[in-house]
């Protein structure tokens, strides 16, 4: 994902820490072979 967004793993780390932190991904499945979920508002 890095590579193909142009950043640093580092830089998606962050990105995706503050994503989960607003609500706006889940994490599905176990840590390591889960995947995330893009939380949408309004809808349940």
């Amino acid at each position: 994902m890095a590579a193909q967004l142009g950043l640093t793993k580092r830089a998606i780390i962050k990105n995706t820490n503050k994503m989960q932190a607003n609500g706006q991904i889940i994490h599905k499945g176990p840590k390591n072979g889960g995947h995330w979920e893009v939380i949408v508002k309004g809808e349940k």
